[in-house]
């Protein structure tokens, strides 16, 4: 069941917060003897949150630090909005959301960790380009605290809205891999395959995902930072721990070398560590003049067997881990990128 909250009703609780606020927050962990959730107040010094704004040309994003005050995801959404939709005190940057685009709703799906927003019919008329960078500045504001958030829904007139090929716009943070700088002549959309574990942990999974970037990223780094977020579809499970941190990756000579940190080595769910592997190579091989890849942790090769997988020199592609059309119900749900 989604929360269902009004923005009227939060915006007075907003401003009461801003007043009585101590200079701290609250996150969420894991607490080790329960496997339950617990809250922990910490200081908001230096949290590296950030309020994403249009630049003064509307040629990009920059990210503004930000001290949230609000302690529930229901309440950093309304914050977050509220921000978007304001004038920020630097005159180089514009207000996220037009002041003519009215936020008359949104819902929190605690379970999917999932944001429903509606706008007014007015956002249809924001320029493409501009309505590009909006996205990409309300997803990347919104998906930062920690986990909370992992994917955002537009609606306009409560219709939601669709890719290109008609399919449900599900966006997460890495969607926009580094947008926050860069001409937006040089903006990038692709539509990818990423392969995701099934059900029972046992076999890859395509999923078809279209993603928005500009050219300070590449093909393959967003491949790899979409991997690390994890599947749209709910079938779907995650391949590679989300605390893996890319370090780096490039492409020479028909060769991906993708260099990771250590967690890249957990199995997730106890599914095959072939699993974290494969994921990885089939999903870069995709790429025109990739024939191989290179898996390096912290710089440097595992040079020996890890969980009877061998991946101290470069791998093709391995097509007998995907299952394919008709081997499973879970082929009929590939094209499904959007959580119902």
């Amino acid at each position: 069941m989604l929360k269902h909250i009004k923005l009227w009703v939060l915006s007075g609780v907003l401003i009461l917060l801003m007043i009585t606020s101590a200079g701290c927050h609250l996150v969420t962990k894991s607490d080790s003897n329960n496997n339950t959730t617990v809250i922990e107040e910490i200081a908001t010094v230096d949290t590296g949150y950030k309020v994403y704004y249009l630049s003064e040309n509307k040629f990009s994003i920059n990210g503004i630090e930000h001290k949230f005050v609000s302690e529930t995801p229901s309440g950093l959404i309304a914050e977050c909005l509220n921000l978007l939709g304001t004038q920020p005190d630097s005159s180089d940057y514009l207000q996220t959301i037009p002041a003519e685009v009215e936020v008359a709703d949104y819902e929190y799906d605690e379970n999917m960790k999932q944001v429903n927003i509606y706008f007014s019919s007015e956002y249809t008329q924001i320029e493409k380009s501009e309505e590009i960078l909006v996205r990409a500045a309300i997803v990347k504001t919104l998906t930062q605290f920690d986990g909370e958030i992992d994917y955002v829904q537009f609606f306009v007139d409560n219709q939601a809205l669709l890719e290109k090929n008609g399919s449900v716009m599900m966006m997460k943070k890495s969607d926009f891999v580094e947008s926050t700088r860069a001409d937006l002549k040089n903006l990038k959309e692709r539509k990818l395959n990423l392969y995701f574990a099934g059900s029972d942990g046992t076999a890859l999974v395509k999923e078809v995902v279209c993603v928005h970037y500009l050219n300070t990223a590449t093909a393959e780094q967003v491949i790899a930072e979409s991997l690390i977020a994890g599947p749209l579809t709910k079938t779907l499970n995650q391949t590679i721990s989300s605390d893996t941190k890319l370090n780096s990756v490039s492409i020479s000579e028909g060769t991906c070398y993708i260099d990771f940190n250590q967690k890249f080595l957990e199995k997730i769910n106890k599914q095959s560590f072939e699993i974290n592997v494969y994921s990885v190579v089939n999903s870069l091989c995709q790429l025109s003049g990739v024939e191989k890849v290179m898996i390096t942790i912290n710089g440097s090769a595992v040079t020996k067997i890890y969980d009877g997988v061998d991946i101290q020199s470069p791998l093709n592609a391995n097509e007998d881990m995907v299952l394919q059309q008709g081997e499973s119900p879970l082929a009929d749900n590939e094209s499904e990128t959007s959580k119902k």
